[in-house]
């Protein structure tokens, strides 16, 4: 062997070894969505299932938690799988579809309408549960140049170990356990829930001054019909029965519309809840904006109902004499009825952010980081990532407040929203600590500590804040020392202010 050749050698195997170990150390640093905020393991479950799917879902929670595709099977041999994700957007959804065609081809996609509302990318947590799961491929890199906010960059998402090579101090032994595999959290893409948490209240329905859904929705539905028309799949849109986030008739008229138009079929199940037999009371896990299995298996056996109607005179879903397929339905139905009779229905409606319903982290906690964006009322000032119980004392100062909770999908644990006259407070957990980690103005009943208010033009907010900002479309953003304020501003005037975690 010559000194080149060995050289070569030697380089070539430094460099295979170390891309190993760099693989091997993304493997353990990736977050594996087992226990917490399993939403996250749900886009890269698909590719361990055999692909023969008569109907491919794709959409939002609104469709992972309220559908059951093993309800589907037993009741109409119907064969499917959900494609969501946690506020999947419709160009994600579209991107996903594109994957999925990849390896099959379902004879219906249903889509549900709900993320239509979202113009742009929401923030880094939900774009990571749906991005980091897809298999690598030119349509992933489309997908993530879609998605990406303005402080994100490809590269951390092509090689994920640039964004978790700090998760060393966060290692389990979780972590450790499914390095190399992880056990399925969902059934055919459908989280199940069996937990029992009774609708009491709902937030207010805030009225918007503009109804119209971005343009942005309508081209990537465009771009969705087109691409099932070009595979011979039918296209049908839906609208789940949850109550929450609301669903305005505005939004509901521009759907229809466009389903006429362009010869879709668009069912809004919200419509026809009673005749489903939805029961709040009994059919929730969390307050209303989600099923529980009990909610997802009427909805799904009246979906079924009517796909077997419109489509089964086709042979759609004749799967008579399949033995091997019954065989592995057969399979799935029984994880999925061991996993419905082992689950608990416990669940909690009171605030858990409340000093009364929460053992005392004790320790002195202070009022907002005063370097930072803050809100004040009741005397009270509050910023993001303050201790929840400042809430407790605007509740004795008078303010009250409806109290709503659902599943989280970025943080562990509920979204806990505190809807007070003028204003919405939401508090998640973090570190153990229910902290706020969003405080939205409703109204122009109230103003910033700087004296901005709903309804002020660009130019006072200018005066009030300065020129600092950064603008995506119609969003003015200001950073400081962690906190974000981010200004809506239509028509030259303030629609909306939101104080946020900044993740600058």
């Amino acid at each position: 062997m010559t000194r080149k050749t060995k050289l070569i050698l030697t380089i070539t195997v430094t460099v295979l070894a170390t891309l190993l170990l760099l693989w091997l150390l993304q493997m353990l640093l990736m977050p594996k969505y087992m226990t917490e905020i399993r939403e996250g393991a749900l886009i890269s479950e698909y590719y361990d299932e055999i692909k023969n799917h008569d109907i491919i879902f794709v959409g939002d929670c609104e469709v992972y938690e309220n559908i059951s595709p093993v309800t589907l099977w037993e009741r109409y041999g119907i064969t499917s799988y959900i494609r969501g994700s946690a506020q999947q957007l419709i160009w994600q959804s579209y991107y996903i579809l594109q994957d999925t065609y990849r390896y099959e081809t379902p004879k219906i996609v249903i889509y549900n309408v709900q993320s239509m509302i979202y113009a742009e990318p929401q923030n880094e947590a939900y774009n990571r549960m749906t991005l980091d799961g897809l298999a690598f491929s030119s349509v992933k890199i489309d997908a993530i140049r879609a998605s990406m906010t303005e402080e994100e960059n490809l590269a951390s998402y092509l090689f994920p170990l640039l964004r978790y090579h700090s998760r060393w101090s966060d290692l389990s032994a979780e972590d450790f356990r499914y390095w190399f595999h992880r056990d399925p959290v969902s059934h055919n893409g459908y989280l199940m829930q069996t937990a029992v948490r009774p609708m009491e209240s709902l937030p207010a329905v805030k009225p918007l001054d503009d109804y119209t859904l971005p343009a942005i929705s309508f081209e990537y539905l465009d771009k969705m019909a087109e691409l099932c028309r070009s595979k011979g799949t039918e296209l049908i849109l839906v609208k789940s029965p949850s109550l929450y986030p609301h669903w305005y008739d505005e939004w509901d008229a521009q759907i229809t519309e466009y389903a006429q138009k362009n010869g879709l079929r668009y069912y809004n199940f919200l419509e026809v809840s009673d005749e489903i037999g939805i029961d709040m009371q009994t059919d929730t896990y969390d307050m209303g904006m989600h099923l529980n299995v009990y909610g997802a298996e009427k909805y799904t056996d009246y979906l079924g109902g009517i796909l077997q109607e419109e489509f089964g005179s086709r042979g759609l879903f004749d799967h008579t004499g399949d033995e091997a397929l019954a065989a592995v339905w057969e399979e799935k139905k029984e994880r999925y009825e061991q996993e419905k009779r082992e689950g608990t229905n416990a669940g909690q409606t009171e605030p858990p952010g409340s000093a009364d319903n929460t053992p005392d982290p004790g320790g002195e906690y202070e009022e907002h980081p005063h370097d930072g964006y803050y809100f004040e009322a009741g005397g009270v000032e509050i910023s993001v990532l303050c201790d929840a119980r400042l809430l407790d004392r605007m509740k004795e100062a008078g303010l009250d407040y409806k109290y709503y909770e659902a599943q989280s999908c970025a943080y562990q644990g509920l979204d806990q929203f505190y809807t007070f006259d003028s204003f919405e407070v939401l508090v998640n957990t973090i570190d153990g600590r229910n902290v706020i980690t969003s405080i939205s103005i409703l109204d122009d009943m109230v103003e910033t500590p700087e004296g901005l208010r709903i309804g002020d033009s660009y130019d006072t907010m200018v005066s009030v804040l300065g020129d600092g900002y950064t603008q995506s479309s119609d969003l003015y953003r200001y950073v400081r020392d962690g906190t974000m304020l981010t200004v809506l501003i239509k028509n030259n005037s303030v629609s909306s202010i939101e104080y946020t975690i900044s993740e600058t």
